[in-house]
This record gives C-alpha cells, sequence and structure tokens, in this order.
C-alpha cells in the first residue's frame, strides 16, 4: 500500500528513467490540460488562491527538466523520513 511505496520511495528511490518517464508524463498531461481558455482562467484562478504568482505552472514546466534523482531522493528523505505522518482512511456507508 501507501506505506510501503514510500518506504521503497526512501529506501531504493527511482531510477533515472523512471524520472524521464515521469518528466515527460507531467509536461505533456499539463501543456494539453492547459489548451482551452476555460483551463487556462481555472489555472490562474487556482494560482491566485494559492498566493502563487500567475505564471507558477510554467514557471514549473521550466524547472522540472532540471530536476535529478538526487533531488527527488532528497525530498523524499526529508518528507517521507521517519514516522511522522498522519495515516487517515475515509469511508462512507455502504449502499443498501
Amino acid at each position: 500500500g501507501l506505506l510501503k511505496e514510500m518506504r521503497k520511495l526512501q529506501g531504493e528511490g527511482i531510477t533515472a528513467d523512471d524520472l524521464a518517464r515521469a518528466k515527460a508524463f507531467y509536461a505533456g498531461s499539463t501543456r494539453r490540460g492547459l489548451e482551452t481558455n476555460a483551463a487556462l482562467a481555472s489555472d490562474y484562478a487556482r494560482s491566485y488562491v494559492l498566493g502563487v504568482p500567475l505564471d507558477h505552472t510554467e514557471k514549473m514546466l521550466g524547472i522540472m527538466p532540471r530536476l535529478s534523482v538526487a533531488d527527488l531522493q532528497g525530498a523524499a528523505k526529508h518528507y517521507l523520513g521517519g514516522e511522522n505522518y498522519v495515516y487517515a482512511a475515509v469511508r462512507g456507508k455502504a449502499s443498501p
């Protein structure tokens, strides 16, 4: 499950091939997702609400190619390391 994957990231990390595929997917899906005026407006609104510059998505697309495996391993160790996390599962009532 989720905890197993978190521990896997802490230990093994990801491969350069995994990272290359993830970068390509992120860039492609993000650009495709911003092809309409409505999608651009939604992206600008999200940036505004989050308090980041309106060109935040474009900046992320520019930064993404520079990320390295070492960068992600460091982030995984910092944010996913230790036992300082809260795991919550939300379940509703079953339908009759």
